[in-house]
């Protein structure tokens, strides 16, 4: 809420507090973060929009910090095209982005931006089918896309691994949905694997079983949680009825100190 950017490791509990980047024009900020094998180093990427000095058009830029530097903001080439409004993913050293609409581009290409740690260079990689997708997530060295159909209500996931020169996805599973999981229509759900579990983010959390093909809820969901009450001293339950940001990431344990970086 206060435009801040941290880096924070839940293991060691460590928070790093990352300096301000330049001016956004731009509602809303997307932010990638992975490891650049090249390195040995941890980078942040950002991407942020400044008016053009010719047109006044608003204009998709983008800067990178590698952690234990300087930690100084670099700006990069410019993408090839518009990113930034959803939640970027990091595979196998490079973050992958979804492109998306803007007056300078009404109407962009059925493709990802691959930005690459090591080089700090854009190129373009094929969507499953040149559809573009409702989600991305990744495990290991394969990426996934979402595409999440209302009618009916189906989710497919396909996958591709990122290593080696031609990318060649496979649908990996198709689930449908029983109606009354949403009440309304949405635009994405949130994916993310656990193992050979699915888990599925809207507004409640789902898992789904691959090979059983069976759809379940879990328990604890966020009108569960407890809150602490400093000021009481007390532990209460969450009391807001609605969510206003929620995330679901695949996350590796890593006791690895953020400031060796």
């Amino acid at each position: 809420m206060s435009k801040k950017m941290i880096i924070y490791n839940p293991s060691t509990r460590e928070i790093v507090s990352l300096p301000k980047g330049s001016r956004n024009l731009h509602k809303g900020t997307g932010i990638g973060f992975g490891f650049d094998p090249r390195s040995s180093k941890y980078k942040v990427a950002r991407v942020f929009y400044q008016r053009d000095d010719e047109t006044s058009m608003l204009v998709c830029k983008f800067e990178v910090l590698t952690l234990g530097t300087i930690n100084v903001w670099r700006q990069t080439e410019d993408p090839p095209y518009p990113i930034g409004k959803s939640t970027p993913v990091h595979v196998k050293g490079a973050i992958y982005w979804m492109v998306f609409r803007t007056s300078l581009c009404p109407d962009p290409p059925n493709t990802l931006v691959r930005f690459c740690l090591t080089d700090e260079k854009f190129s373009l990689f094929p969507c499953p089918c040149n559809v573009k997708p409702s989600c991305l997530t990744g495990l290991g060295d394969e990426l996934y896309c979402g595409y999440f159909f209302s009618q009916p209500l189906q989710l497919e996931i396909w996958g591709c691994s990122v290593v080696g020169q031609k990318p060649e996805w496979t649908r990996r599973c198709a689930l449908q949905i029983p109606p009354d999981v949403i009440k309304r229509p949405v635009a994405s759900p949130l994916v993310v694997f656990h193992g050979k579990m699915l888990l599925l983010a809207l507004k409640k959390v789902y898992k789904y079983d691959i090979q059983a093909c069976k759809l379940e809820k879990i328990p604890l969901v966020v009108e569960d949680f407890m809150c602490y009450d400093r000021e009481n001293n007390m532990y209460q339950t969450y009391s807001k009825k609605e969510v206003m940001d929620f995330h679901l990431f695949n996350y590796v344990e890593s006791l690895v100190s953020i400031r060796e970086f």
